[in-house]
């Protein structure tokens, strides 16, 4: 469940394939014991406005009783180290405004809040 939403699985499971299918996406997991406790999504682009590659972090779940472990510390590295190595020198992320906890540990990993971000949903 991502933000505590429980989606339609074909749907899901659909968006999944394609987004898989794309070398501009990256996903990493984490398991202990065959369980999966963490997971984190980012995909990147080519932005005019940075003229650059830029990676963008989609999604990042740790498991409640795996937070304080370093889970999520553990799967941020692994991203900015397979980015780099991919020519990305650029990593956004956006944290909806009451994940305070989120933000917290994006600031603690040396991620800036540097944007606000705006959106509007499609009528």
């Amino acid at each position: 469940m991502l933000e505590n939403v429980a989606f339609d699985f074909n749907l899901f499971n659909l968006i999944y394939c394609r987004n898989i299918e794309n070398e501009n996406n990256y996903y990493f997991v984490a398991q202990e014991q065959q369980k999966l406790i963490g997971y984190l999504s980012c995909h990147t682009q080519w932005l005019l406005h940075h003229c650059a590659m830029v990676g963008e972090i989609q999604e990042l779940f740790v498991e409640e009783a795996f937070r304080k472990n370093k889970i999520g510390s553990l799967l941020l590295e692994a991203l900015i180290k397979i980015l780099k190595e991919n020519g990305c020198n650029l990593l956004e992320v956006t944290a909806n405004n009451h994940r305070i906890h989120a933000h917290q540990f994006y600031l603690l990993m040396g991620i800036s809040q540097t944007h606000q971000k705006f959106s509007t949903r499609m009528p």
